[in-house]
């Protein structure tokens, strides 16, 4: 629950110090988004909820769910918006764990 509250205030904090990144996003239905991920053998390896604000200011949780090949170490990060709007926010390579800080035995970014 602490957590949850941490990353909420966030939330509604960072857009007072954030500067705006405009990405493509590639929206798909859910069978073209298979398709495409089979072409890749990735399937999913992590699932959970995202929040974020809306066009009226009100708070949204998406699900979002990464794939991984780790063979190949392909990934692809989806975001999934209603009943079948499966939109992919990043897709690449070298997917690997991520490494820890040394001086503190943190993770460090």
């Amino acid at each position: 629950m602490k957590k949850l509250l941490f990353i909420l205030g966030i939330l509604f904090v960072s857009p007072l110090t954030a500067q705006e990144v405009y990405l493509p996003v590639l929206c798909l239905k859910k069978n073209e988004l298979i398709k495409a991920l089979n072409g890749f053998s990735e399937k999913p390896l992590i699932t959970g909820f995202s929040s974020r604000l809306d066009e009226k200011g009100d708070l949204e949780m998406l699900e979002f769910i990464i794939f991984v090949n780790p063979d190949t170490k392909s990934y692809t990060v989806v975001e999934i918006h209603g009943k079948d709007k499966f939109c992919v926010l990043s897709a690449g390579v070298d997917f690997k764990p991520h490494s820890t800080n040394k001086r503190d035995g943190r993770p460090g970014i």
